[in-house]
């Protein structure tokens, strides 16, 4: 799983390395053939950047900009919420999914119409979770 995170106007980085080899495993054959066996050695990719590079308010929505080292086509998650907010007491923030795209991801998270988000300070993460992506063949 890998994960960014920064406050509007301050980032920070925060980066847990994951891997990820294309999609869900699936048990190996019980006599495998020699292209199976080829297959079955190749290593999962290893993917280190997933870094938030600008967020902007614009109007009642944050327009968020990145740059990854995922493949085109990978699905991360973005996140809006309360910066220092309790993380024991219901979740209000907003979330997308937007794919990543040439090495780069954007997207414009809704910002919730509540009293906590009128002035802020928010933070924003993106997350990529391997077991979310879809498979690939």
């Amino acid at each position: 799983m890998l994960r960014s995170r920064c406050l509007p106007g301050l980032l920070l980085g925060v980066l847990a390395i994951g891997c990820w080899n294309g999609g869900p495993s699936t048990p190996a054959p019980a006599n495998p053939t020699a292209s199976q066996k080829g297959a079955a050695q190749a290593k999962p990719s290893e993917f280190k950047l997933l870094k938030v590079t600008s967020a902007k308010v614009e109007g009642d929505q944050l327009a968020v900009e990145g740059v990854t080292d995922l493949p085109d086509g990978s699905k991360i998650d973005v996140t809006l919420d309360i910066a220092e907010y309790d993380p024991k007491a219901t979740y209000i923030g907003s979330d997308i999914d937007v794919t990543a795209a040439g090495g780069k991801f954007e997207g414009k998270i809704p910002i919730p119409a509540r009293p906590e988000f009128r002035s802020g300070p928010y933070v924003v993460e993106t997350m990529f979770t391997p077991k979310a992506q879809s498979q690939r063949s």
